[in-house]
């Protein structure tokens, strides 16, 4: 059994249901989640039932094989003949290969936030994320648009971090020259561009990102179907993301695999964060400095 701590935002939780798949894939074995986190954060709710996943819950008698800080029994469960779970934690954050050789009795705790978390999976996960419910008709329309011709996803991702000093000390915001860098750089490679602007603060995103080309602005969904939001994401031919897991995944389970993707190359404001193995290889990294803004490509895992 592989146990998968879920905790923190929709792109959060699809990352760390993507590493416990590949590994109760690789073990032959069945996925449990721990949804013990959200008990304790009043901002957060689970959120994966939005896709059609193949997971549940831990019962209350596999409960007791957790760690004892999530309430396992510890010693106890040696004395009774039972095996508990062995505890594997993120530290440092950033991809190592020896997670990979995770053993099949497994509790996993961490965000797992790179591709190379689970190779191999990602028609699998493609599958699974996908909604579980019918696609409303005006999500329907605009991923029609995008299928007509150059359709770039622009995600700006604003609200806690501005609005939160702790989450802006660790994450930072994607700065509007970036914004106005890869735009620039998808006008001059691409003919007929049509801009698709997601966002958690459309006000500053209309006032601040206006551009030479078709522009929409997709503000019909709400928090309630944000899946719906990747899904139309997973629409366009290209990407501009922000600092997100929620744009990660707009990114890459996108339908045109050979469109390009830009991505920040800081993808942390906290210089103690590993951010080398977030983007892909295959991804444009836009590295900004005072002076300049350049590109370059992912160094290889």
């Amino acid at each position: 059994m592989i146990v998968a701590r879920i905790c923190g935002g929709l792109g959060n939780q699809m990352f760390q249901y993507a590493f416990g798949t590949y590994l109760a894939k690789k073990h032959d074995c069945e996925l449990v989640f721990d949804g013990s986190a959200f008990a304790g954060d009043p901002l957060r709710n689970y959120m994966l039932d939005r896709w059609a996943i193949e997971a549940r819950f831990a019962s209350e008698a596999e409960r007791l094989l957790f760690p004892r800080r999530t309430g396992g029994q510890g010693w106890k469960n040696l004395l009774r003949g039972k095996r508990p779970l062995k505890t594997v934690k993120e530290r440092p954050f950033g991809f190592r290969k020896k997670y990979l050789a995770c053993p099949n009795h497994a509790y996993l705790d961490g965000y797992w936030q790179s591709e190379q978390f689970f190779p191999g999976m990602r028609q699998t996960l493609k599958r699974q994320f996908r909604p579980a419910k019918a696609i409303n008709k005006l999500s329907q329309e605009i991923a029609r648009a995008m299928h007509q011709g150059a359709s770039v996803a622009l995600h700006v991702r604003r609200a806690d971090y501005v609005q939160n000093q702790v989450t802006n000390s660790m994450h930072g915001v994607c700065s509007q020259q970036y914004y106005e860098h890869c735009v620039h750089e998808i006008l001059g490679r691409h003919e007929g561009v049509h801009l698709f602007i997601f966002s958690d603060d459309h006000p500053w995103c209309r006032q601040h990102m206006r551009f030479a080309c078709k522009t929409t602005h997709v503000t019909h969904n709400s928090a309630e179907n944000a899946q719906e939001d990747i899904w139309l994401m997973n629409q366009c031919r290209h990407h501009i993301i922000a600092n997100s897991s929620f744009s990660w995944w707009g990114a890459w389970l996108r339908e045109e695999e050979h469109g390009e993707v830009f991505a920040p190359s800081q993808w942390f404001a906290n210089p103690k964060m590993d951010p080398r193995w977030v983007a892909p290889a295959s991804w444009n990294k836009v590295v900004k400095t005072h002076q300049r803004t350049t590109l370059q490509r992912t160094e290889a895992a």
